[in-house]
This record gives C-alpha cells, structure tokens and sequence, in this order.
C-alpha cells in the first residue's frame, strides 16, 4: 500500500472541532502511550501481528499513538490509518515519512461509514480512545465489525469515567466555592465509559470473548500551570464543555482560574513542582 491522504467530507461537526486541536494532542498522547501499548500487547498475545497476510486498521488514530506503535514493533504489517479530522491525518503522514516506514494508508474517513474498506477485510482493528468521544458510537461499532475479518481480533480502549475526573474533579471544587450550586456535565455517555456497559455494547454489536479490564497512566506535567494554561487554551473539544459549563452560568473563566489551578495543585503537585494525576481507562480485546 502507498502512503496517501484522502480527504472524505463528513457530516459530523466533529471533524471541525478536532482538526484545530490537532497541534496541541502530544500532550495527550504521552499519557495515553502507556495505555496504547498494553492493548497492542494483549491483541497480539491472542493473535500475533506477525503474518504476511495481515492487515491492521488503526480507526480514529488521532496523531498515530497505535500507529507508531505498531510500525515500530511490526514494520512489515500493512496498516490503514483513518479519522475524521485532517489535521490528525496530516501529522500521521508527517511521522510516516521522518520514519520512512511502509504499507502504511492514512485517510481522512469518517468512522461511522468507512467507505473503500471491504467486509471481512481486516485481521486486526484497533479503537483506541475514539468511540466514548463520538457521535455515533452505535454506527462506528457495527462499522468496524462489518471490515473486521471472521475471527479477527479488536483492541479497544475507552475512558472509564463519563465525567473525566482528572480535570473535572478540581474544576467542579474550584466553581463550587464560588458557586455552590454547580454541577459538572458528562464530558462522554456512561454508555461507553463505564465497564460493564461497554462490554455489552461490545457483545451487542456481535463481538464476542470480549475481555475487559480497568488500566490506570499517570499524565505528567511540568507544572500546574502548564496544565492550566493547556486546559484553558488548547482547545481540546471536551475541555471546552467542562469549560462552558461555567460560562453557559453567566460566569466567567477568569474568576475561576485561580481556585482551579489551587485545586490542581492540592490534587496532583508533587514535591518537585512538577504535576500527576490518574487517568483510568477501560481497555481490552474482543474477538469476531
């Protein structure tokens, strides 16, 4: 396979809201790597990645945390790469190149209807973070069972708490001092975050020998207000919902800035200066 990009307009304004933040996702992905790896190593315990015939599907690969991982421990597999957004797709390319690696397609392709990927046609596929964040998460499940080959395996990782309390825990402390009637707002359904219901959304879909179990990666900062500063002006989608919740209240995001970066600093400081914090996944493997 070449390396190419296809751009694919989609319906959904998810393209539009993830593609600007697509620069500022390296800080998300130091801590989502250590999770990554350890679903790429429970696939391949079930079905090495190591045959000729092989094929990998990366399904809303943001920036490449699975690609890369893959390419660099199996640089012959075939692999296609696909999200939604082109500013994601741009920088998989980007790494593509420096690392001169091959039988890599990256394209931009809306999850939820995967055009040019045959039935049956993929050995291994891979969602990674990506379903408890869109919009049709139903869809995107049927979608990658349909291009998932008949005993073919996923590897699944999805956020363990609807409310991602990593920032919303110290956020809502810091609005309830100033307002005690504030309450946080699902930054992702229960549906697809809690996991006993994931698992069934799994077996619903038709998976089966679905495996699923709780990991926790520690995000690393250099400081609280490199964290503040990134929550705040980033521009990641769901921040942007915690952060709205207070200004939708008549509030403003300046009066709070400093009870939430107190609360960061109670919650997750160390005595370095430097800052980290849990972030608890629901992460697994399923078989078709």
């Amino acid at each position: 396979m070449a390396n190419t990009i296809t751009s694919v307009v989609a319906s959904d304004e998810l393209s539009k809201s993830w593609s600007p933040f697509s620069a500022e996702y390296n800080a998300v992905e130091r801590m989502t790597i250590p999770l990554v790896q350890e679903v790429v190593y429970e696939v391949n315990q079930l079905s090495p990645l190591d045959a000729p015939d092989d094929i990998a599907f990366d399904n809303g690969c943001g920036t490449g945390a699975v690609t890369i991982i893959l390419k660099t421990a199996f640089p012959n597999l075939k692999l296609i790469s696909t999200d939604i957004s082109e500013g994601m797709i741009e920088q998989v390319l980007t790494k593509v190149k420096e690392r001169g690696w091959k039988n890599v397609e990256a394209r931009v392709l809306d999850a939820a209807d995967l055009k040019g990927i045959a039935d049956s046609s993929i050995t291994h596929t891979f969602s990674t973070f990506m379903l408890c964040l869109a919009s049709e998460p139903h869809q995107i499940l049927n979608e990658m069972y349909r291009v998932t080959k008949p005993g073919g395996i996923l590897g699944f990782a999805t956020w363990a708490d609807p409310y991602f309390g990593f920032w919303t825990t110290p956020w809502t402390k810091a609005c309830r001092e100033l307002d005690p009637e504030y309450g946080p707002p699902y930054v992702m359904e229960p549906a697809w975050t809690l996991l006993d219901s994931v698992g069934m959304r799994l077996q619903e879909a038709g998976f089966k020998e679905v495996n699923l179990h709780h990991a926790t990666s520690m995000w690393q900062w250099n400081s609280v207000q490199e964290a503040v500063d990134w929550f705040l002006e980033a521009g990641h989608p769901r921040n942007v919902v915690i952060s709205r919740s207070w200004t939708e209240r008549g509030r403003d995001i300046e009066e709070i800035k400093l009870g939430f970066t107190r609360a960061l600093a109670e919650a997750y400081e160390q005595d370095d200066g430097k800052m980290a914090g849990p972030c608890i996944a629901c992460i697994g493997t399923a078989r078709k």
